[in-house]
């Protein structure tokens, strides 16, 4: 799962964090926010998504390289219900490999820069109501490139490491 920092700092309140997931067969989005971007409310977000999609079914998260999603109680969680969650790692520096990252490109351009937020409070309601829109609109991302594209860009990447 991606995540977003929102830049919002105002004096005595905290930053806030949108975990966010994407359904990609049906374009829906599961968000919710928190006040810190720790293991243990990744691991509420996991649990959130775990309750909202059908039971049984494989659910593979793509995530970022946060040390959010690798601690061990992160590990233990993804594997205390054996199938249910496969984790796959995007490489540092590739955010282009994960669909999800469109997504918060358009919350961030079409949403959170063109507003005006006097706190935190205004900032996460917009972000809600975005979401609510985008589930609503039926609007989904596919990938315009074929696999062999995308593989060639990821061994030109790993050649610069």
């Amino acid at each position: 799962m991606p995540s977003l920092r929102l830049p919002i700092i105002l004096s005595a309140t905290p930053p806030t964090t949108l975990f966010a997931a994407l359904d990609v067969l049906s374009g829906n989005v599961i968000g919710e926010r928190r006040d810190q971007h720790a293991s243990a409310d990744y691991i509420e977000f996991l649990k959130k998504i775990g309750k909202a999609r059908e039971a049984g079914k494989v659910l593979r998260i793509v995530a970022d390289n946060l040390a959010t999603g690798k601690t061990k109680a992160a590990r233990e969680c993804l594997e205390s219900i054996p199938r249910r969650f496969v984790p796959h790692f995007i490489p540092t520096h590739s955010s282009w490999l994960n669909l999800f990252e469109r997504w918060f490109e358009k919350i961030t351009n079409k949403r959170i820069r063109c507003g005006d937020f006097r706190s935190v409070p205004e900032l996460v309601k917009a972000v809600r109501d975005y979401i609510e829109t985008w589930n609503k609109s039926g609007r989904r991302f596919s990938w315009t490139k074929v696999p062999g594209e995308i593989l060639a860009k990821v061994r030109k990447a790993r050649s610069f490491l």
